[in-house]
């Protein structure tokens, strides 16, 4: 499956810390200063909610989310390139069907398709 069938979208953190420490705040009203922090994107397994993972390495250059508890390496700079180090693990989240509750998807994203 391919990533760009999930409708992905990036995202952007609203706090890092720049290389000498200095705190750096991003708020709704305020233009956008920055792009790529993360990415977001449906559940290949439900399809009913989004997953996000957030950059070690931002596509602008700039520091990571300061808020993140976990961060993913990434290399490529489209939906369609992109891979993901190490795999995304939403297993342990779950989503309701019914009455039956199905384990989120773990798995990789490599040169943009889901694996």
């Amino acid at each position: 499956m391919r990533l760009i069938d999930l409708e992905p979208r990036w995202v952007v953190a609203h706090r890092w810390d720049d290389a000498d420490g200095t705190m750096q705040f991003q708020w709704a009203e305020a233009p956008l200063r920055r792009h790529g922090m993360g990415l977001s994107f449906l559940c290949p397994v439900h399809r009913d909610h989004r997953l996000a993972v957030m950059f070690a390495n931002p596509l602008d250059g700039q520091p990571p989310d300061a808020e993140a508890q976990y961060l993913w390496k990434r290399d490529g700079d489209t939906f369609e390139s992109i891979t993901l180090g190490p795999s995304v693990d939403a297993s342990g989240n779950t989503s309701s069907n019914g009455e039956i509750q199905t384990p989120c998807w773990h798995g990789f994203i490599r040169n943009g398709m889901i694996q």
